[in-house]
């Protein structure tokens, strides 16, 4: 069998624009390009670093990968994170921003050159959708989406991307996107998940994308006739217990059988469908609370800046009046003679001087405060500030609160509609069992139930039998398939398992291996060996250990699907967390070693003294390593504000580091 190395060619971003992303406060709109090499988003802490990788990648596929959901198939997977996906990003992007948070990539996919935008809560739409052929390209081509809907404009780029990948479907390419060539905060690891590391070797290692998609499509064959005969088994189990106990039993065909297992399936759809309307009319409610909530308490703080803030007007206007400036006082200090009771001479001048003077009231003796002068200017001035800051948020509110009563009204208006739906089902369906029930009784008899009892146990016992040969036809084609698989990944393995064991050993400094295995019950695992001791279990490696051997593999796998030239790329995200210091420089070894030939690296990492980046610094040297600082793009904490000039000193030492690189 000829194997298909390198059948595929990937997308290689070169440029993504962020726009109106209200989590980087300090900057609306963020270019970033992505030379050939390392690039390395470096920041501190809570500033957006992994929110960056995850906008990237759902511009790319459309999709934001649902935490702590398990994975079943390539497709069910790519369907049930959609509506997960539709609001991710809202504790990011504020409703201010909401309607202008986009996201625009620009992709190298072989000889041409895609450019789309997606909006932020936009799944199934693109903005925009361009094709163009590279410079130098053996054929020319030129793809605009302008005139075509949103939805249109992204159902094209599912079709394009496929095609010009070399993969089956865009489902395909999104799960190699999550599970392979991306480790992110969920730290899925492909050694530990069977089901995800089975359609990443299929894909790797199979004849073809097609196949690939085959063998998937038969395991869940396999496993719904599987499932089915279980509950067919457990159904006339039930049944020979009630015959047992009560020696009576419901008669009853397989049809009318599959009826009333037909009607129990569509209530509880139905059941469940009004629990998630009604489970999220409550959360808008809730939300419109919270929302009313912060209008009150935005408005009341209002009233109350303004409120001071006329209060210190006021008192400046006032302390800027001087007593000497009166025209009562002023005429009688001019012409040396009291106003009021026109007293000539020094002693009844000498009084009104020494009272102005002690800034007393010449009249009552009153002691006048002075002028605040610059201080009162100040605190109008942070008032002022206030007063803008919480009319901002107001606005913001009001307009939360106007979109969450527009999907409040969605939401009740499809309850209503469930409900009534439901209850004409379950008054539809209590008809037709009291009907039944009723024929029974009056026709049948004791030992006909008995005997329908009977009939139907070995009716459901068939079903189990034909269900246990449909899933044993399945499980047949599938090892046919998987042998193919076994067959094909033998004759790449000297080619393979070298390619990972170095890249691995560059980080673990120890003997490792790799094999697949296979189960008499179809199914492919990876089995990972140290010092010749196999470790089936994650708690049998350290945590620095799992990931940074997962990520070897992801590397490995990423050489076989693809030449560099063709857009491999990995996104890493920081991947420093978990590393003692002695592995630090280890990683930044392996990372290099992957670069090295060919391959690209975009990754996030805390800036620090880790020899991580440092290592990888010196290594590749700024012809091959890019790094972005993200300090400027929000605003910093008050703790990392004071401690600003650590981070610079870890951004003079990286750059140092490359600078050193590009001389060696």
């Amino acid at each position: 069998m000829a194997i298909l190395s390198k059948q595929f060619q990937f997308p290689r971003i070169t440029r993504a624009t962020l726009t109106r992303f209200s989590i980087y406060s300090s900057q609306p709109k963020i270019d970033v390009t992505f030379p050939r090499g390392v690039f390395c988003l470096a920041g501190a802490n809570g500033l957006g670093k992994s929110t960056f990788l995850l906008a990237v990648n759902y511009a790319l596929t459309g999709i934001v990968p649902e935490p702590g959901r398990s994975f079943t198939s390539v497709d069910e997977y790519f369907t049930y994170c959609k509506t997960f996906s539709s609001e991710f990003f809202s504790g990011r992007i504020n409703d201010l921003d909401r309607d202008a948070a986009e996201t625009s990539l620009e992709l190298e996919l072989g000889e041409r050159h895609y450019s789309i935008t997606r909006g932020m809560f936009e799944p199934e739409s693109l903005r925009s959708f361009t094709i163009k052929a590279n410079p130098g390209a053996k054929q020319s081509f030129v793809l605009d989406a302008a005139d075509q809907s949103p939805s249109e404009r992204n159902r094209l780029y599912m079709e394009h991307m496929s095609k010009d990948i070399g993969i089956k479907s865009f489902e395909q390419f999104v799960f190699l996107q999550h599970f392979v060539f991306t480790f992110d905060e969920r730290r899925h690891l492909l050694f530990w998940d069977n089901k995800v590391a089975e359609n990443a070797m299929y894909l790797a290692f199979g004849i073809n994308s097609e196949e690939a998609l085959r063998a998937e499509v038969l395991r869940r064959e396999a496993e719904k006739a599987d499932s089915l005969a279980r509950n067919y088994n457990w159904d006339a189990t039930q049944l020979r217990r009630k015959l047992e106990d009560l020696e009576e039993a419901v008669a009853g065909s397989e049809k009318d059988k599959s009826k009333d297992l037909d009607l129990k399936a569509k209530h509880q759809d139905l059941t469940l469908r009004l629990e998630d309307a009604e489970h999220k009319l409550e959360t808008l409610e809730a939300k419109i609370n919270d929302a009313n909530v912060k209008i009150a308490e935005h408005s009341a703080q209002q009233v109350i800046l303004k409120s001071e803030y006329e209060k210190e007007y006021s008192a400046r206007l006032h302390s800027r009046f001087e007593v000497k400036r009166h025209p009562v006082i002023a005429v009688s200090l001019t012409q040396e003679k009291c106003e009021i009771c026109g007293t000539h001479g020094d002693s009844a001048i000498k009084t009104i001087k020494a009272k102005v003077k002690d800034n007393n009231c010449p009249l009552c003796g009153t002691q006048i405060k002075a002028s605040t002068g610059k201080q009162n200017i100040e605190l109008l001035k942070e008032l002022d500030g206030k007063l803008r800051i919480c009319r901002q948020s107001l606005e913001e509110a009001i307009l939360q609160q106007k979109r969450l009563t527009f999907d409040r009204a969605a939401a009740f208006k499809r309850y209503e509609t469930d409900r009534s739906t439901l209850a004409a089902f379950e008054k539809e369906n209590i008809r037709k069992l009291q009907k039944l029930a009723l024929k029974l009784d009056e026709k049948d008899g004791v030992y006909t139930r008995i005997q329908g009892y009977r009939d139907q146990i070995d009716e459901l016992l068939e079903k189990k039998n034909e269900q246990y040969a449909k899933r044993d036809h399945k499980r047949r084609e599938l090892l046919l398939l998987q042998k193919s698989l076994l067959k094909s990944y033998s004759e790449a393995e000297e080619r393979f398992v070298p390619g990972f064991k170095e890249l691995a050993h560059s980080f673990l400094g120890l003997d490792i291996d790799m094999r697949l295995e296979s189960a008499a019950k179809p199914g492919i695992s990876i089995l990972l060996q140290i010092t010749g001791s196999a470790r089936r279990e994650m708690h049998q490696l350290s945590e620095s250990q799992r990931f940074f051997i997962d990520i070897a593999l992801r590397m490995a796998l990423l050489e076989q699907m693809c030449a560099p030239e063709n857009g491999g790329c990995l996104l890493i995200d920081t991947p420093e967390g978990s590393l003692d210091i002695a592995y630090e420089k280890r990683a930044g070894d392996m990372f290099f070693k992957f670069i090295r030939k060919g391959f690209s690296l975009v990754m996030t990492s805390n800036i620090n003294t880790s020899k991580l980046l440092l290592s990888l610094a010196e290594q590749c040297g700024i012809q091959q390593m890019t790094l972005c600082r993200m300090t400027s793009w929000t605003d910093l904490s008050e703790v990392q504000i004071k401690e600003e000039k650590l981070f610079q000193q870890a951004y003079h030492g990286i750059e140092a580091a490359l600078k050193k690189g590009a001389n060696n």
